[in-house]
């Protein structure tokens, strides 16, 4: 169990303090306002996610799988009265993220938000991204532990608006129990169980009406799809493609992971079956022999 120490937990409290004083100067004003529905967010291929807006520029996003569901509240409006129990209330802006989840960093930085994120979980060497290793290395972004392993005393202190974590967080919840106990909420985004990858981009407007930056969202999701749109509307080739890698003990790694990449998502023919021991086996994290790899066909 990752639970802190009664000395960790007397040296958080003067930051716990700082923050619960932020938050209550940040929770603005509460009046009889009363969520009134204007709509859903349309969505195309994300599945993972649902975005109800309400008049007064208010959204809740829902995360179904999880039951998770965050009432995110404009700049200077009133939380309303009517928020139903369990519904964790975001007021923007939102501010010092601690990102934990690397997946949505470049969704992030396609909408020019990297500004709006102060800790990472993850190290300077171990971001993919250059923007992201840049800013830790300039200092704009601290490394405030993994996951597993967060730093409360550091987050705090930084008057962290929001965690974003991915699954792996359900791996420690009391991690999760420890940072909602010091009023630092958490979301755990879900869009690694996409089916594809347009419904994972497509994230990029959870985002985007998480942050306040809703229409620059629609404009860059559009711009993509409209960059693909000719590879989409192509006919099937019957050309099949293998996605691998050799480990050190000379056997291969087939992955179905990547292959929606290439694959057309209203035609699965491009899903092959490989003959292995006289079976035909859907790829799936298919660890085979480098001998038959090398003689299939």
């Amino acid at each position: 169990m990752n639970k802190i120490t009664r000395s960790q937990f007397l040296r958080l409290l003067p930051a716990a303090g700082l923050l619960l004083t932020a938050c209550a100067e940040q929770a603005g004003p509460t009046a009889e306002v009363q969520l009134v529905p204007a709509g859903t967010a349309a969505l195309d291929y994300a599945q993972q996610f649902t975005a109800t807006k309400y008049e007064g520029g208010y959204t809740l996003l829902s995360i179904p799988a999880d039951g998770a569901q965050f009432l995110v509240v404009p700049e200077g409006a009133a939380v309303p009265t009517d928020v139903p129990d369990g519904v964790t209330v975001l007021r923007q802006p939102l501010q010092n993220l601690y990102l934990v989840s690397t997946s949505v960093m470049d969704l992030f930085l396609a909408l020019d938000a990297l500004d709006c994120i102060a800790l990472s979980g993850t190290r300077a060497e171990g971001w993919y991204l250059d923007e992201a290793r840049q800013a830790m290395l300039d200092g704009r972004i601290a490394y405030a532990g993994k996951y597993s392993a967060p730093d409360y005393e550091q987050i705090l202190a930084a008057n962290c608006g929001l965690a974003i974590e991915n699954t792996m967080i359900y791996h420690t919840p009391e991690v999760k129990e420890q940072l909602e106990h010091f009023g630092v909420p958490v979301l755990v985004e879900r869009s690694s169980y996409e089916s594809g990858p347009l419904a994972r981009m497509e994230w990029i407007k959870f985002i985007g009406l998480l942050l306040g930056r809703a229409e620059e969202a629609e404009r860059v999701f559009s711009e993509k799809i409209a960059r693909i749109e000719p590879v989409l509307q192509q006919e099937p080739t019957g050309k099949t493609v293998a996605f691998f890698s050799v480990t050190g003990n000379n056997n291969s790694r087939l992955t179905e992971k990547f292959f929606d990449l290439c694959r057309h998502d209203s035609d699965n023919t491009l899903m092959p079956t490989l003959a292995v021991d006289n079976k035909h086996t859907v790829i799936c994290n298919m660890r085979i022999c480098f001998d038959h790899f090398v003689n299939l066909h």
